[in-house]
Formats: C-alpha cells, sequence, structure tokens
C-alpha cells in the first residue's frame, strides 16, 4: 500500500527499543559498528492505493478491497566512529526511527555536546521509488503504476542539554513521474485537473519528550506538525499528530509500544467528490527484541506488529493496514 504522506517520505519497520535511549548516547568505540537483519513481513488491509491487486476497482467512490501480501527483507545500518569518540557518519534505517513504526534510509552526521546534546543532519536520498497510480480514480479498467520518488534533508537535535527533550525539522519533496489524476475517465473532462495534481514540497516538524522513570522504563510523548504543499489544491493539506511510547528493557529483551494520531485538514474541496477532504488517522506499533537467543552473542530475534487507519470523510480515502514481522539482526 502507498500513501502520500510524511510516513512515506520521511516514515512507515522492524527493530527495538533500547535504542530509543541508547542511542543518543556517545559511543564506546571508534571505527565502524552497526547491525544488519533480515525479516519476513506480512500486510494486510483495504486500499484504494494497493499496487499488487489493486489495479482494477469496482468504484471510486467506496472503501478498497482487502488485500494482503507477503515479503522477505533486509534492514540494517552502518556508522562510523571518529578517534574523539563524538562524531559519527551513519547510513541505514535508524534503530530508533524503526521502532516507533518510521522506515527510511539516510545518509548524515551526528556529533555529541559536552552537555549531553546529540545533533544529527542527514540526507533522505530517495535511492528507492515507491509506487502510486498515474491516475487513482479510474473505475472497472485497469489502472497504470507510475514510480514516486521521495527526497529530504533533516535536521534533529536529542536530549538536548540532558533534558530529554529533542526536537526535529525535515524538509522535502514528493515526486510522481507521471501524474495523470482525473485525465482517464470522460466523464471528468470539465473539472480542473491541476486541482488534483500530487507532486508537493513537504514540511515536518516534531517536538518529543522522553523521561526515565528507572533503566527499564521510559516513557516518551511527541507532538508533530506536517505541511503537504501539494500543487494542486485539493490535494494539500497540514496535518497535526501526536504520539505516545512505553519503552520497557530488561537483560534479555526490550520492547516499546507506541500509539499515534492525526488529523489533516486538506486546503480545497475535491473537484471529483465536491466537498473537502478531512482525514483522522490512527495507529499502534509494538516492536520487540530478544537478544542472544540460544547464547548466539550479538544475534537477537526482533519482531514487529502494526496496524494503522485512516477514517476520511471521502470513502475513497478510507484505509486500514495490519503489518507483522518476525526475523533475525547482527549486531557488530
Amino acid at each position: 500500500m502507498q500513501r502520500n504522506t510524511l510516513a512515506t517520505l520521511i516514515t512507515a519497520t522492524l527493530l527495538t527499543s533500547a535504542s530509543v535511549s541508547a542511542n543518543v548516547m556517545p559511543p564506546k568505540d571508534n571505527g565502524f559498528s552497526g547491525d544488519i537483519g533480515v525479516s519476513v513481513f506480512y500486510t494486510s488491509g483495504h486500499s484504494q492505493f494497493n499496487m499488487d491487486d489493486g489495479a482494477v476497482t469496482d468504484s471510486i467512490y467506496e472503501k478498497g478491497e482487502k488485500e494482503s501480501d507477503s515479503t522477505i527483507a533486509p534492514l540494517g545500518n552502518l556508522n562510523y566512529t571518529f578517534n574523539n569518540k563524538q562524531s559519527q557518519l551513519f547510513l541505514g534505517a535508524s534503530r530508533a526511527d524503526v521502532a516507533v513504526g518510521r522506515l527510511h534510509l539516510e545518509f548524515g552526521y551526528r556529533h555529541w555536546l559536552a552537555n549531553s546534546t546529540q545533533l544529527s543532519f542527514s540526507v533522505i536520498p530517495g535511492i528507492v521509488d515507491s509506487e502510486t497510480w498515474q491516475d487513482p480514480y479510474v473505475a472497472n479498467q485497469t489502472r497504470v503504476i507510475s514510480d514516486t520518488n521521495s527526497k529530504a534533508f533533516r535536521f534533529q537535535a536529542n536530549n538536548i542539554v540532558g533534558s530529554g527533550v529533542s526536537w526535529e525539522i525535515a524538509a522535502g519533496e514528493i515526486e510522481i513521474e507521471n501524474e495523470k489524476s482525473g485525465t482517464t475517465d470522460p466523464s471528468f473532462a470539465a473539472i480542473n485537473k491541476s486541482q488534483l495534481d500530487r507532486n508537493a514540497d513537504v514540511l515536518f516538524s516534531e517536538l518529543g519528550y522522553a523521561y526515565m522513570v528507572n533503566r527499564g522504563l521510559i516513557l516518551r510523548a511527541a507532538i508533530d506538525y506536517l505541511d503537504y504543499g501539494a500543487k494542486g489544491d485539493a490535494m494539500a493539506y497540514q496535518r497535526i499528530g501526536a504520539e505516545a511510547s512505553v519503552i520497557l528493557n530488561t537483560r534479555r529483551s526490550s520492547i516499546v509500544t507506541t500509539f499515534g494520531f492525526g488529523s489533516s485538514s486538506f486546503d480545497q474541496s475535491h473537484p471529483i467528490y465536491n466537498k473537502t477532504r478531512d482525514d483522522s488517522d490512527y495507529s499502534i506499533f509494538v516492536a520487540y527484541e530478544y537478544r542472544e537467543p540460544l547464547g548466539w552473542k550479538n544475534w537477537s530475534v526482533i519482531s514487529l506488529i502494526g496496524y494503522n487507519e485512516t477514517d476520511s470523510n471521502i470513502d475513497f480515502y478510507d484505509e486500514d493496514s495490519l503489518l507483522t514481522s518476525v526475523g533475525m539482526n547482527y549486531r557488530f
């Protein structure tokens, strides 16, 4: 399933938790480090943007049919820490992001200040394209797939002066290779198709706070804002969201449970449905890691289950999805 939200640009999943806290601590050793893993993923849900089996839809005035898919995929990251043990280059998917249900590839530089603040500058290069429909508003005939490319720059400040407060801002763009929304069905000949253009400039910001109750329990809350500046006014929107995480750590295992909620308000009336779109979205992710199974040093069993739901006042955009995964990870 594909959605043109920040979940596609700098977010949608695998690892865990201790990293949510440990990732803000300076590394103990210089040189190369990281982890690599492979997992089996299963997804199921309803969406009009299902790229696997949703090419033909009976109606563009109702929710998409239920579809499911499974795949095997690798995930990991590579770090290089300089001799001062306060500066680091990184490449891959951040374990902290993955633990709360965000998945993207980024390359960047992070540095730890003497006051415990961690600063991070990174690029999300959009190396791997995602897919969407050239024209989603087509019924009873095959919809054509178009590649979608997302790029962004990201700045993060974590554990600011040891307070547990974090802030990030990211700016980027989404480009749809062949944007043809509303052009296929001749009954839409009279509508202003430029209002449906999904190509967009995107701005995202998040403010968070993590509180360590004790060594085994961390609570985290965050609020975020997304401005999806689509060229088409009916596709442009602003989203305000919030999330809360509970992070449990023991000697051998970690578990992160994250709840999320968001509300999106669109700029203008949709020319096909003659109403201004308004969405609410909900999510829950539970990520689990069990370290050194069977006594295997540096190995972990990793799993994740997540559920997302979008409730829109336009039935076409109603979505729900269930994601589960299980796999192995090796840390070096």
